[in-house]
């Protein structure tokens, strides 16, 4: 058996460590999508971003998350969201 088959995710998995943990092929997704879209001048994508879902109500959605969202691709306008001037002294923790 080879690293690779030996390392192939089981389901389902019951240690929430394990849950949480993106495979090969969720990273090559999640990759892939924000590439496509970056590929796209009226875009920018960015991966492991926190949003601030505070004071908005996703119940409609049927997402349980109150305070904070971390998907794994977040799309914006260009326009709307860039990198942040790096001369700054600071960085973006939250959306």
């Amino acid at each position: 058996m080879t690293e690779l088959s030996s390392n192939l995710a089981e389901s389902p998995t019951s240690s929430e460590e394990e849950r949480d943990m993106s495979s090969q092929n969720h990273s090559l997704v999640q990759a892939r999508l924000g590439g496509l879209f970056n590929l796209d001048d009226r875009f920018n994508a960015a991966t492991e971003l926190t949003l601030d879902v505070s004071r908005i109500d996703l119940t409609p959605f049927k997402i349980q998350a109150t305070q904070e969202l971390e998907p794994d691709v977040v799309v914006y306008y260009a326009n709307e969201f860039d990198v942040i001037d790096p001369t700054e002294d600071f960085d973006v923790l939250k959306v």
